[in-house]
């Protein structure tokens, strides 16, 4: 596809902002055009950016932890929930730490990205 799902969920943002009233013809449209340009195996990244835009105008942005089980402290849960529409996710393939996700940035705190850094280091 020649636009990133984020570049088109922008522009449905958009579009919703100044026509709300053409909401369905605008959602009909975007679907026509990721069919015709075979952006149909984008439509979950698409969904995901269009409700970081949602939530991003609601004064709250979206922000993704993903640790090894899911779960973060409560404190901490607390803290975020003030700022940020929080969402948690579990990644069995994490030995520990966690990653951050917000819109197309991404902190990566993991055990796992530690230890290749390290290998990496070792094998120069």
């Amino acid at each position: 596809m020649r636009y990133s799902p984020q570049q088109i969920a922008k522009a449905i943002t958009v579009a919703l902002a100044e026509k709300p009233e053409a909401r369905q013809t605008i959602i009909e449209q975007a679907a026509k055009i990721l069919k015709r340009h075979g952006g149909l195996k984008e439509l979950p990244k698409l969904v995901e950016a269009l409700e970081e835009n949602e939530a991003a105008q609601r004064g709250k942005p979206k922000l993704i932890l993903e640790t090894r089980t899911g779960k973060i402290e409560k404190s901490t849960e607390e803290s975020l929930e003030k700022k940020f529409t929080l969402e948690k996710r579990a990644n069995e393939k994490l030995l520990g730490g966690v990653r951050i996700f917000m819109g197309d940035r991404r902190i990566d705190a993991s055990v796992n990205r530690k230890l290749s850094d390290i290998f990496s280091a070792l094998s120069r």
